[in-house]
């Protein structure tokens, strides 16, 4: 958290610092990317939701699904639509 290893190991390998007190820096200086993703991190908030595991951390979830049937089926529609419903079903029923 010392702003030494803030600065020297974060923002010099262009990732924001935690401490976003330190995003006014050498590294960042007209990189307004940088600037605009710390101001929504100043503000942001993660949403929590009680079907959050079983949407993306169950291993027979929506998620996985998705992506093995896009990437090793090709057919990205599809998984779109599938999980689509899939995350629907879930979060209704709570």
């Amino acid at each position: 958290m010392s702003e030494e290893a803030q600065l020297g190991i974060y923002a010099a390998n262009g990732q924001i610092p935690v401490r976003l007190s330190l995003v006014d820096n050498e590294y960042f200086e007209g990189d307004e990317r940088q600037h605009t993703a710390a101001s929504a991190l100043a503000v942001g908030h993660a949403p929590w939701s009680t079907v959050f595991p079983r949407l993306f951390n169950d291993p027979n979830g929506p998620w996985l699904e998705m992506f093995q049937v896009a990437v090793l089926d090709g057919d990205i529609d599809g998984a779109l639509e599938v999980a689509q419903e899939r995350f629907t079903q879930i979060m209704a029923e709570g």
